[in-house]
């Protein structure tokens, strides 16, 4: 049922259309008359509409606020009394209004101005339009609905959390939730994709080491037929995920760490030691410092008391009419004392008012006339040897405190060395954490390659039991005399995936066997078994299967000739073209792939004599390029590789020939990843270590 009621004259459509919309969009249930179906009575259904409102939202403009005529029906007016008698009334002016165009009692009541709100695209956040929504959110129970519609405007992920957090009751943040539940779930989405794709990655290079390991067996066999010394590879050393090199980092790290923890150790001992020195320097800094005060005391006294001697033995000079006195040695003393003493003015009115009172004099011990010159002259000699002491003392306390300030600042400079210490300890714990962790990791990988690989080898591969079926069914029709087929149309087919199928060719079959690389396809087996297939072919896409795979085991046969026959080997690749044209016909991504391949000159090989055979010459990478793009665009996982590489400019020896377009280029390779395709995350991997079409990383793809 709707909860709010758009009240409105029909000359306010347009803007009444507007508000419309934007309360819908969030999520508020409405009715606006053009709801009405023509079959229903228009008042009585108004009358239901209001009756059945939580608000009712009146838009006034100058026809609105008019009010009617006696006999004149105006249905805003109608409305807005019905809401006001009910509170549910909310009011917005959608025009300018002049001053007493609402009449009572609408003019003592709040409206909110959104006339220029239109103009500016109607924003969430304009002020007033805020109003109105604040009023309609209480009303309707929705009190955060203001604020709702800010969130949704900006459609910002952190304001929508939020948002959520605080205002769970709302509708609008279940919505939110909807949307950031969708969000996090294509995010973890991608990252498992991600992780299976190396799963599927590695599985595959382990599959192709374990394959080679075999190989190289059978190879040494050849050292024990002739009794030379015999070591078979180690197929779990083959597939050793670098757990060694991770165990002797561990052993690294480790004792990397020990020896930081025990630096760490020394270095807090010395800071130790350097505080309890510290701490006595301060203490003799503070004695020294009290001695000096108390030598300086006894100075300023001592000085005091012979300039007060000089003063009597002066006057009594003059009294008894005896020459004068050697120069005043008050003046030498204060010449020489250190700023610790008073200074000589002051000093001189002291004396004067010593001299002056009697019993100030009486008091040190002085009487006119009692001091001689060798008196004054050692009171003199003794306040200099003071002084001299003093200054000893003084010079002292200034190495005291140079000490303490050179003792401070290495104290410093230790602290922040062990701060550094700690935090490289602790950063080669948490390196030492990892590392370990990914220890662990590859541990576990290796038991599960280790199982795969104990089951690869207790188990016959698929193209050996084609091969076994097809050497039991002839062995049959020798022991029989039957010329009939040695298989059937489907086992015949079977037959040549086993021998020349490309893995990540889309139209092979899951059950089937493939054979990765053109070298090892046994090219007389695959021949017959091909050809016969491909003869007996029923329908388009069996034809350009198989029609890419006997192309294959000429392309092999072509190889394999160009050692000693190049005549030879230019008929093997010409037919092998016009089977991949052949099948580029009817639809085969791979064939396109292929054709690339050979146009981009792909398919040269060393001959036996020295210098290449090329199968085309000069590479025609115009034609090249078309066929990848084909390819590519019939989502071959090659074709999108090869193509993707082009585009990024992994591959620049296209040049002109092939446009670049990086975005293009970046989403053809993830999208070859993503269908499972190793060579496409390894290209990626190179792609990011270049900075060609990605981010430069260089350590994109090193584990």
């Amino acid at each position: 049922m709707s909860k709010v009621f758009i009240s409105y004259k029909r000359a306010d459509k347009a803007k009444a259309a507007v508000i419309r919309a934007k309360l819908e969009a969030l999520g508020v249930p409405l009715f606006i008359d053009e709801e009405i179906p023509a079959t229903e009575h228009f008042g009585t259904a108004i009358n239901e509409r209001l009756q059945a409102a939580s608000a009712v939202l009146v838009l006034w403009s100058q026809l609105s606020a008019k009010s009617p005529q006696p006999g004149e029906v105006n249905w805003v007016h109608a409305e807005a009394h019905y809401a006001l008698d009910h509170h549910m009334f909310v009011g917005t002016c959608v025009e300018k209004l002049p001053p007493g165009t609402l009449g009572v009692p609408f003019n003592t009541l709040q409206a909110p101005d959104i006339s220029d709100w239109f103009d500016a695209g109607a924003p969430a956040s304009h002020r007033q339009w805020q109003h109105v929504l604040d009023a309609i959110g209480r009303l309707i129970k929705r009190p955060a609905l203001a604020e709702f519609a800010i969130v949704l405007e900006r459609d910002d992920l952190e304001a929508k959390r939020a948002f959520l957090r605080a205002h769970r009751d709302d509708p609008g943040a279940a919505r939110f939730a909807e949307e950031l539940e969708t969000l996090v779930r294509t995010e973890f989405d991608e990252q498992m994709q991600k992780a299976q794709l190396r799963i599927d990655r590695r599985k595959t290079m382990a599959e192709r080491k374990l394959a080679e390991c075999k190989k190289e067996f059978e190879r040494r066999l050849d050292d024990l037929r002739a009794g030379h010394h015999f070591m078979p590879p180690e197929p779990l050393h083959v597939l050793n995920d670098n757990v060694q090199m991770l165990q002797e980092k561990e052993v690294f790290l480790t004792r990397q760490l020990e020896e930081q923890r025990f630096r760490a150790d020394e270095a807090e001992s010395e800071v130790q030691r350097i505080i309890e020195k510290a701490g006595a320097l301060d203490g003799e800094l503070v004695a020294t410092r009290a001695e000096g005060v108390e030598q300086a005391r006894m100075i300023e006294a001592l000085t005091l008391e012979l300039a007060a001697a000089k003063v009597a033995s002066e006057k009594h000079r003059r009294v008894e009419g005896q020459p004068a006195a050697k120069p005043n040695p008050v003046a030498k003393i204060q010449h020489r004392s250190r700023p610790l003493m008073t200074s000589g003015v002051a000093m001189l009115g002291l004396v004067v008012g010593i001299v002056a009172a009697p019993s100030v004099r009486v008091g040190l011990g002085i009487q006119a006339g009692a001091v001689s010159d060798g008196q004054l002259d050692a009171r003199e000699r003794d306040i200099g040897a003071r002084e001299r002491a003093l200054a000893k003392k003084q010079a002292d306390l200034d190495g005291l405190e140079q000490r303490a300030t050179t003792r401070e600042s290495d104290l410093a400079k230790r602290e922040a060395a062990v701060g550094m210490n700690e935090t490289a300890l602790k950063k080669r714990g948490d390196d030492l954490n990892r590392l370990q962790t990914d220890l662990a990791a590859a541990e576990e990988r290796l038991r599960g390659r280790v199982a795969e690989a104990d089951k690869a080898q207790a188990a016959p591969t698929r193209r050996e039991q084609a091969v076994e079926q097809q050497e039991k069914a002839v062995a049959l029709n020798d022991r029989t005399g039957s010329t009939a087929a040695p298989a059937s149309q489907s086992a015949r087919a079977s037959e040549c995936d086993a021998f020349a199928a490309y893995q990540f060719d889309p139209d092979r079959p899951k059950a089937s066997g493939s054979q990765d690389q053109m070298t090892d396809i046994p090219v007389e087996k695959a021949l017959a078994a091909c050809s016969e297939a491909l003869a007996a072919a029923g329908n388009d896409v069996l034809k350009r299967r198989l029609s890419v795979e006997l192309g294959r085991v000429y392309a092999a046969q072509g190889t394999a000739q160009a050692k000693d026959d190049e005549a030879a080997a230019h008929r093997s690749f010409a037919k092998a073209v016009e089977l991949w044209t052949a099948a580029a016909k009817l639809g085969s991504g791979q064939a396109y792939n292929l054709l690339g391949v050979y146009y981009q000159g792909n398919f040269a090989v060393a001959k036996a004599g020295g210098g290449r055979f090329e199968p085309l010459k000069p590479p025609n990478l115009a034609l090249a390029w078309q066929n990848y793009l084909a390819s590519a665009k019939l989502n071959n996982p090659t074709g999108l590789t090869n193509a993707g590489v082009v585009l990024i400019g992994l591959d620049e020896s296209f040049g002109s020939n092939a446009p670049r377009d990086e975005a293009k280029g970046r989403q053809y390779l993830e999208m070859a990843r993503a269908s499972g395709f190793p060579r496409a995350a390894e290209k990626i991997d190179d792609a990011k270590r270049q900075g060609k079409g990605y981010p430069k990383d260089l350590s994109a793809g090193i584990n």
